[in-house]
Protein backbone atom coordinates (compact mmCIF):
# COMPACT_ATOMS: atom_id res chain seq x y z
CA UNK A 1 0.00 0.00 0.00
CA UNK A 2 1.24 3.49 -0.81
CA UNK A 3 1.36 6.15 1.73
CA UNK A 4 -0.86 9.06 0.91
CA UNK A 5 1.05 12.53 0.16
CA UNK A 6 0.75 14.04 3.70
CA UNK A 7 2.18 11.17 5.11
CA UNK A 8 4.84 10.96 2.66
CA UNK A 9 5.62 14.49 3.04
CA UNK A 10 5.56 13.67 6.68
CA UNK A 11 7.65 10.97 5.91
CA UNK A 12 10.07 12.84 3.99
CA UNK A 13 10.03 15.51 6.27
CA UNK A 14 11.40 13.18 9.32
CA UNK A 15 13.93 11.83 7.23
CA UNK A 16 15.81 15.04 6.04
CA UNK A 17 19.07 15.69 7.64
CA UNK A 18 22.89 17.13 6.66
CA UNK A 19 23.58 13.22 5.40
CA UNK A 20 20.88 13.35 2.90
CA UNK A 21 21.42 16.67 1.54
CA UNK A 22 22.83 17.31 -1.56
CA UNK A 23 25.43 20.12 0.41
CA UNK A 24 25.75 19.15 3.74
CA UNK A 25 27.12 22.51 4.84
CA UNK A 26 24.22 24.05 3.52
CA UNK A 27 21.86 21.91 5.84
CA UNK A 28 20.01 23.66 8.32
CA UNK A 29 17.59 22.47 11.13
CA UNK A 30 15.19 25.51 10.21
CA UNK A 31 14.95 24.91 6.68
CA UNK A 32 15.23 21.09 6.12
CA UNK A 33 13.99 20.86 2.88
CA UNK A 34 16.50 22.91 1.38
CA UNK A 35 18.98 20.68 -0.75
CA UNK A 36 16.79 17.48 -0.13
CA UNK A 37 15.03 17.99 -3.82
CA UNK A 38 17.11 15.24 -5.96
CA UNK A 39 16.64 12.48 -3.28
CA UNK A 40 13.40 13.70 -2.33
CA UNK A 41 11.68 13.72 -5.71
CA UNK A 42 13.42 9.99 -6.17
CA UNK A 43 11.76 8.52 -3.50
CA UNK A 44 8.07 10.01 -4.82
CA UNK A 45 9.10 8.32 -7.84
CA UNK A 46 9.37 5.18 -6.81
CA UNK A 47 6.57 5.08 -4.35
CA UNK A 48 4.14 6.77 -7.15
CA UNK A 49 5.72 6.77 -10.34
CA UNK A 50 5.40 10.12 -12.81
CA UNK A 51 7.86 11.86 -14.28
CA UNK A 52 10.81 14.07 -12.75
CA UNK A 53 10.43 17.92 -13.59
CA UNK A 54 13.81 20.22 -13.22
CA UNK A 55 13.77 23.71 -13.18
CA UNK A 56 15.61 26.88 -12.16
CA UNK A 57 14.35 29.14 -10.12
CA UNK A 58 14.46 33.65 -10.82
CA UNK A 59 17.29 33.58 -8.27
CA UNK A 60 19.05 30.78 -10.67
CA UNK A 61 18.47 27.33 -8.31
CA UNK A 62 17.89 24.35 -9.76
CA UNK A 63 15.30 22.89 -8.14
CA UNK A 64 13.50 18.94 -8.80
CA UNK A 65 9.96 18.17 -8.64
CA UNK A 66 7.83 15.63 -9.37
CA UNK A 67 4.61 15.50 -12.01
CA UNK A 68 2.34 12.31 -11.68
CA UNK A 69 -0.66 12.69 -13.89
CA UNK A 70 -1.33 16.25 -14.37
CA UNK A 71 -0.46 17.05 -11.02
CA UNK A 72 3.18 18.83 -9.61
CA UNK A 73 4.01 17.08 -6.49
CA UNK A 74 6.98 19.65 -4.68
CA UNK A 75 7.59 17.89 -1.29
CA UNK A 76 10.95 20.44 -1.31
CA UNK A 77 8.94 23.73 -2.15
CA UNK A 78 9.23 24.35 1.57
CA UNK A 79 13.14 25.66 0.85
CA UNK A 80 12.10 29.24 -1.04
CA UNK A 81 10.80 32.12 0.34
CA UNK A 82 7.99 33.74 -1.35
CA UNK A 83 10.02 35.66 -3.23
CA UNK A 84 12.02 32.81 -5.31
CA UNK A 85 9.99 30.80 -7.55
CA UNK A 86 10.36 28.80 -11.43
CA UNK A 87 10.79 30.25 -14.24
CA UNK A 88 11.69 27.45 -16.25
CA UNK A 89 11.18 24.17 -16.04
CA UNK A 90 11.14 20.85 -18.31
CA UNK A 91 10.90 16.83 -17.94
CA UNK A 92 14.44 15.42 -16.93
CA UNK A 93 15.10 12.08 -17.12
CA UNK A 94 15.77 10.04 -14.28
CA UNK A 95 19.26 8.84 -14.92
CA UNK A 96 20.44 12.59 -14.63
CA UNK A 97 19.51 12.50 -11.06
CA UNK A 98 22.02 9.65 -10.48
CA UNK A 99 24.51 12.11 -11.64
CA UNK A 100 25.53 13.99 -8.72
CA UNK A 101 28.05 12.77 -6.18
CA UNK A 102 26.69 10.23 -3.58
CA UNK A 103 22.70 10.83 -4.67
CA UNK A 104 23.05 6.76 -4.60
CA UNK A 105 23.80 6.52 -0.87
CA UNK A 106 21.92 9.43 -0.10
CA UNK A 107 18.92 8.14 -1.77
CA UNK A 108 19.04 4.74 0.10
CA UNK A 109 19.63 6.64 2.82
CA UNK A 110 16.15 8.71 2.60
CA UNK A 111 14.33 5.94 1.24
CA UNK A 112 15.26 3.66 4.41
CA UNK A 113 13.71 6.27 7.16
CA UNK A 114 10.96 7.36 5.19
CA UNK A 115 10.06 3.69 4.90
CA UNK A 116 11.08 3.04 8.52
CA UNK A 117 8.71 6.40 9.89
CA UNK A 118 5.90 4.70 7.71
CA UNK A 119 5.72 1.87 9.21
CA UNK A 120 6.24 2.91 13.20
CA UNK A 121 2.92 5.07 12.13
Amino acid sequence: MRPNFVELQRALRAGWAADTCQSPDGFHPNNRAKGQCCVSSLVVMRMYGGILMRGHTNKGTVHYWNKIDDAWIDTTRSQFGPEEYIINYTESPEKSLWWFQDTEEKYWRLLERVEGWLIRT
